[in-house]
């Protein structure tokens, strides 16, 4: 096949663009739409911008927030730049994608399965909306990067690294606090203890730090278990709002 004669930065390159410029032409055909979170995100990114606090809203980890108020900052589009955030996340989402699946399985499983990742509509959808989905993946997708580049050739920095993404993960969605725990087993596993003995002090650092927070915020360092579950029926409402009443939410 042609791609076993390109450079990897070749290929990875025409990916990201092909990718940029799918996520683009929908981002365009379309509006913020994925339930009252998207909306929901975008305004609290909107507030952070004007007041940069560092919990502003104790349910969500704060992380989305605060790049989305840094690039209201430089662009002040409050329709568009949340969703810019995600469209420029979801495309580069590709770079460490390739390069891991590389090192899992091999370069034709790498190209096909990022071609596959381009055009999901899935992948597609929480890169057009101010969701915090499309950074929450890059963030992880780089921590598992450079966790196997580290089994692949041991350098302590590779850790490190993957312990950085892992906690901006940690500290963007709460998904990626159960990686921490997976990939913490699979050194335990792999008989790595003088790794886990650093790499799980390291990893549980965001987590902890937004346990805190929360606590100081609201003095119930759980508080965002009973509020997600509030921000669940809100959102099965918001879904069954019609346009009129939708509007109202963005311009109240």
């Amino acid at each position: 096949m042609i791609y076993r004669k390109i450079e990897d930065k070749y290929i990875v390159s025409f990916l990201i663009c092909l990718a940029f410029v799918v996520r683009a032409v929908f981002l365009s055909q379309t509006d913020n739409e994925y339930g009252y979170e998207a909306v929901c995100r975008a305004l609290f990114g909107i507030e952070w911008s004007k007041n940069p606090i560092l919990v502003p809203n104790p349910a969500w980890p704060s992380m989305h927030f605060y790049i989305m108020g840094l690039f209201l900052k430089a662009w002040n589009n409050i329709l568009l730049t949340p969703r810019v955030v995600s469209l420029l996340a979801g495309s580069l989402t590709i770079l460490p994608y390739y390069f891991l699946l590389k090192i899992l399985f091999d370069k034709k499983v790498a190209f096909y399965s990022s071609l596959i990742l381009v055009f999901y509509h899935e992948h597609i959808r929480i890169s057009i909306t101010s969701l915090s989905e499309a950074p929450y993946l890059l963030f992880l997708i780089l921590a598992l990067f450079y966790f196997f580049k580290y089994q692949d050739g041991r350098k302590m920095s590779y850790m490190l690294l993957s312990s950085m993404w892992l906690n901006l993960a940690c500290f963007t969605r709460y998904e990626g606090w159960l990686f921490v725990f997976l990939l913490s087993m699979f050194l335990l596993y792999k008989k790595q203890w003088k790794i886990l003995s650093v790499y799980l002090p390291l990893s549980l650092i965001a987590p902890l730090i937004w346990i805190f927070l929360v606590y100081l915020k609201t003095h119930m360092p759980f508080f965002f278990r009973m509020a997600n579950l509030e921000h669940i029926r809100i959102n099965m409402d918001y879904l069954n709002m019609g346009l009129q009443e939708r509007s109202l939410v963005w311009f109240k």
